[in-house]
């Protein structure tokens, strides 16, 4: 039997790395579907390492996915659902994400991602479940 990625790439876009879990079909996701409620529709799998990269504010949920505004609490609770103790979430953006449930997670290291001329900073936010 394969082995299937320890990776999951949520919001995937054009990513190839991991299990691709995303709402637009033209990506060609391995799953395709919405981030509030993906773990039903992926196998009885965990992760060590979900990688995050959501639109960036709610003009851009509606314009790049035709979607209504992301609630940050409800997809990060199901990455929460798949994610091994001590396994990574890391949540690619332009703000510095908060903790999602301080509980939960630790910070553990913020990645600033200056590479293209004339475009904004991100920053790739590391947390920890404890």
């Amino acid at each position: 039997e394969p082995q299937m990625p320890s990776i999951l790439n949520l919001f995937c876009g054009m990513n190839k790395y991991g299990l691709r879990v995303d709402i637009k079909p033209e990506v060609k996701p391995d799953i395709l579907c919405d981030a509030h409620d993906f773990t039903k529709h992926i196998p009885k799998q965990k992760f060590k390492i979900i990688f995050a990269d959501p639109p960036y504010s709610t003009e851009e949920a509606k314009e790049i996915y035709g979607t209504p505004k992301l609630n940050y609490k409800k997809w990060t609770a199901e990455c929460d659902k798949v994610l091994v103790k001590g396994g990574l979430l890391i949540v690619y953006h332009k703000y510095v994400m908060p903790n999602p449930n301080p509980d939960t997670y630790e910070v553990v290291k913020r990645v600033f991602i200056g590479n293209r001329t004339y475009h904004l900073p991100r920053v790739a936010i590391f947390f920890r479940k404890k």
